[in-house]
Formats: structure tokens, C-alpha cells, sequence
């Protein structure tokens, strides 16, 4: 049986700290329409920041109990995809927040998330094997 979770979103709190130039970026990502700019800091590496390039403005702040090992962006709309080594993968999306699917393998611990270019389906890596996952 598949199991789903969803996040809810709440509203950001005025105190929000953010990436500064004194802080370590350890990986940047931008959605394909170049709208989006993902960030993470190797200072918080349980945090993703997502910013509208437009004006820097910070949309979102997804903190996870484990550290994101790997992010990327749909080819062919803003969905962002990320994995923390556990046997789960993260949809966030702008609006809609952060979607967690359980992979079917338990003992999965998944270090990677590559798209298809037709962004239909990605490939979810783990040592030794991977999953399919395809967008309805």
C-alpha cells in the first residue's frame, strides 16, 4: 500500500533567517523557467530555501529532520524533487507546499532524484538500486 503525507502550509514568521553572504551556500539550483532558485547551506543542512529570483524574495523554507542529501528541479515546471537519505521523496511546489511519498523498499535510503526530460517521472538512486516514480 502506498502511503502519502502532506505538509500544510503556515505562515512565515517575520524573524526568518536567511542565507547570508557570511553563511557557506553548498548547492544552488534554478526551476527551468529560471523563476526559482533553490538554495542549501552547509551550516543548516536539514533547511532548503526557496527564493523568487525576481526579487530575492524568500517562498519557502522546508526544515527536515534529516539532512537533504539531493534536489532537483522538474524540466517542465517548477516541482521541486529532494530526497534526505531515508526511503522518501519530497515534492514541493509553490502554493501547494511539500508532498513526502514513502517508497516501496523500507530499507531504501535515497541519495539522488534525477527528472525525465519530459518531467513525467523521475529516477529516485540509493546505493545499489533504484525506483521509479511517475507524476500523475
Amino acid at each position: 500500500t502506498r502511503r502519502h503525507t502532506r505538509f500544510d502550509l503556515a505562515a512565515t514568521p517575520h524573524t526568518l533567517r536567511s542565507v547570508s553572504s557570511s553563511e557557506r551556500v553548498a548547492a544552488a539550483a534554478f526551476s527551468a523557467d529560471g523563476a526559482l532558485l533553490a538554495t542549501t547551506s552547509a551550516q543548516f543542512p536539514c533547511v532548503l530555501w526557496v527564493r523568487r529570483v525576481c526579487d530575492m524574495r524568500l517562498v519557502a523554507v522546508v526544515q527536515t529532520l534529516r539532512a537533504v542529501r539531493a534536489w532537483a528541479w522538474s524540466p517542465v515546471e517548477p516541482v521541486l524533487a529532494f530526497v534526505t537519505g531515508a526511503a522518501t521523496v519530497y515534492l514541493w511546489r509553490e502554493g501547494k507546499g511539500c508532498h513526502l511519498f514513502e517508497i516501496p523498499a523500507a530499507s531504501v535510503a535515497a541519495t539522488r532524484v534525477v527528472w525525465n526530460p519530459d518531467g513525467g517521472s523521475l529516477a529516485v538512486l540509493a546505493k545499489g538500486l533504484f525506483a521509479m516514480a511517475y507524476i500523475t
